[in-house]
C-alpha cells in the first residue's frame, strides 16, 4: 500500500493511489481532508458558490438513462408551466 502523505505529494494520481485515498482512515484521513481544504481555499478561497435550476417544464424528447425526468419514465407526473 502506497503511503498517503507522498500520494498527496504528487501532482497527479493513478487508479491505486485514489483507491488508496477513497480508502484512507484515521490520520491518513484527516490529512488528506486538510489538503483537501488547502486546495480548495487556495483555487475558489473561502467563499461558497450556489447553481440552482428552474425547469419550467419537466416534459422532455430525450430518453437519457441518468436522468429522472427521462421520456421513457413513465411514473413522472409530467407538468410544464404557463
Amino acid at each position: 500500500m502506497i503511503p498517503i502523505p507522498e500520494i498527496l505529494n504528487k501532482p497527479s494520481f493513478s487508479k491505486e493511489e485514489i483507491v488508496a485515498l477513497l480508502n484512507a482512515s484515521g490520520a491518513d484521513r484527516q490529512l488528506l481532508f486538510e489538503r483537501a481544504l488547502e486546495v480548495k481555499l487556495r483555487e475558489v478561497g473561502n467563499k461558497v458558490y450556489f447553481r440552482g435550476l428552474i425547469e419550467f417544464s419537466n416534459v422532455c424528447s430525450k430518453d437519457c438513462y441518468y436522468c429522472g425526468i427521462r421520456k421513457s419514465n413513465e411514473l413522472v407526473k409530467r407538468y410544464t408551466l404557463d
